[in-house]
């Protein structure tokens, strides 16, 4: 499970995805909806 601030955009108004990491003291992490959106199913 992935884990996102409940602070941190989805999405940027310039179409940049947030990042856990985009906010002091938070871990880097990456969207767990860009994540999903390009996952390949096998």
């Amino acid at each position: 499970m992935i884990e996102m601030p409940p602070i941190v955009p989805v999405k940027y108004e310039d179409g940049t995805w947030g990042r856990k990491g985009d906010y002091p003291y938070s871990e880097e992490g990456e969207n767990p909806l860009l994540l999903l959106r390009d996952r390949k199913d096998e």
